[in-house]
C-alpha cells in the first residue's frame, strides 16, 4: 500500500473519530473485485478509502485529478484512474488492476446525484465486470452531510451497506448488467 494512501486514510480516521457515526454492514468478498456504489456527496470516496479495510482504486473523472489540494493528495496516493466523460474510459489501467488481484470502485451513475434518486448507470460497470466479482455498496446520509450545492458538510449519521457480490456472465448484455446493479443499490439503500 502507498505510504501516501496510508497517511490519507490514517488522517480520515482521526477526523472521522471526531465526527459523526460512520457505520458498515456486510464485508467484502476477496479480491479481485468491482465495488459499485451510489455517489450523492464529496464524502463518498473517502469515507470508502477510510472504512474499507482494503486498498481501493477509484475511478474519477480528470478534473476532480486537478483540484488543489484534494487532487494533489490524489494523485500522490495512487488512488484514481482518470476516465473522461466524452473518451474511453481509463479501462486498461483498471482491468491491470483487477488482474493483479486488486479492487476497483466505481461510481456508474458518473457523476454525484442532485436527488436522493439513484441515477441511470453509464455502461463502464459492465466492461469492468468481465474480470472480477461486482459487489453493491449502498452509501446512505451523505446526501443529507454534504449534497451537491452545499459549501460545507454537516453532521449526519452514514451507513455504508455491502451487498451480497454478483457473478454476472460473459453473455449477459451491458444493459442487463447495470440494470441489475442500479436495482441492487436502490434494494441496500432501502434496507438502510
Amino acid at each position: 500500500m502507498n505510504a501516501w494512501y496510508k497517511i490519507a486514510r490514517f488522517l480520515g480516521k482521526i477526523i472521522l473519530f471526531f465526527g459523526p457515526p460512520v457505520l458498515v454492514f456486510g464485508s467484502l468478498p476477496e479480491n479481485p473485485a468491482v465495488i459499485f456504489s451510489n455517489h450523492y456527496s464529496f464524502l463518498d470516496p473517502p469515507l470508502l478509502a477510510i472504512m474499507l479495510n482494503r486498498r481501493l482504486w477509484f475511478l474519477a473523472l480528470p478534473e476532480v485529478l486537478e483540484w488543489k489540494f484534494i487532487g494533489w493528495l490524489i494523485r500522490k496516493s495512487r488512488s484514481a484512474i482518470s476516465i473522461s466523460s466524452t473518451g474511453p474510459f481509463g479501462l486498461k489501467g483498471a482491468i491491470k488492476i483487477l488482474k493483479s488481484g486488486g479492487t476497483i470502485v466505481i461510481f456508474p451513475e458518473g457523476t454525484r446525484s442532485e436527488t436522493r434518486e439513484v441515477q441511470d448507470f453509464k455502461p463502464g460497470l459492465a466492461m469492468l465486470t468481465k474480470f472480477a466479482k461486482a459487489v453493491p455498496i449502498a452509501i446512505d446520509g451523505t446526501f443529507e452531510a454534504w449534497p451537491r450545492g452545499r459549501r460545507l458538510p454537516r453532521r449526519y449519521k452514514i451507513k455504508i451497506l455491502i451487498g451480497k457480490p454478483i457473478e454476472f456472465s460473459p453473455e449477459q448484455e451491458n444493459e442487463e448488467i447495470v440494470r441489475i446493479a442500479k436495482k441492487e443499490i436502490s434494494l441496500l439503500l432501502r434496507q438502510g
